[in-house]
């Protein structure tokens, strides 16, 4: 289940109109702006010292009750948005303490998940997923997501936010092995993509 406080961030947004940004051509610019406008909006509704802004170049967009939480702007296509986050995927699946979450290399995040996933966390990150062609607002999280896509190009892999508008409850390990498998395809595609470079 999704905390019920986050249910009810959805509902208010779903029962305004978030004013999406189309300044500037291209859309990843636009993007940006959606989310900041969603959290100046929750910011005013719910206050500061429950709408918390991450420093510069943080992992999370902001934290909502004490939720790490992402906002993505999308039209909900049939493009797929890259997710490269390790460290969201460390703090959806592991132990570590969010301040150990950040910055690991690869070994570092696959040693992360090898070593402080086998217990059930009680945590996940929260994403926002607003429709820029209704304005509708849906909550997923990570291990909740109903399809994600293998892509040895751009790991960890990718989500198609029109097939993730209906969650998907999975148990901590089941959630694991959903997440980390995709993963571990993409990493297999990356490899395969470079067969042959020993005989250059």
């Amino acid at each position: 289940m999704f905390p019920p406080i986050l249910v009810e961030v959805v509902s208010f947004l779903n029962g305004i109109n978030v004013d999406i940004s189309e300044n500037h051509e291209d859309g990843r610019v636009n993007s940006i702006h959606d989310e900041k406008t969603v959290i100046d909006i929750l910011e005013e509704k719910y206050g500061k010292e429950n709408v918390i802004r991450p420093k510069v170049r943080d992992w999370w967009d902001v934290k909502l009750f004490g939720y790490v939480t992402n906002i993505k702007s999308s039209k909900f296509g049939s493009a797929a948005d890259n997710f490269t986050s390790k460290a969201s995927v460390v703090y959806a699946l592991t132990d570590l303490d969010e301040s150990e979450v950040k910055k690991h290399t690869w070994k570092q995040f696959e040693s992360a998940l090898k070593n402080h996933s086998n217990a059930d966390n009680n945590r996940d990150y929260y994403i926002l997923a607003l429709n820029k062609v209704t304005n509708e607002v849906h909550l997923a999280s990570l291990k909740t997501l109903a399809k994600i896509t293998s892509n040895g190009s751009n790991l960890l892999f990718q989500i198609e936010w029109r097939r993730n508008t209906k969650p998907v409850y999975r148990t901590h390990r089941q959630a694991y092995e959903f997440l980390v498998e995709c993963y571990k395809q993409s990493v297999r595609k990356k490899i395969s993509a470079h067969d042959g470079f020993e005989s250059l």
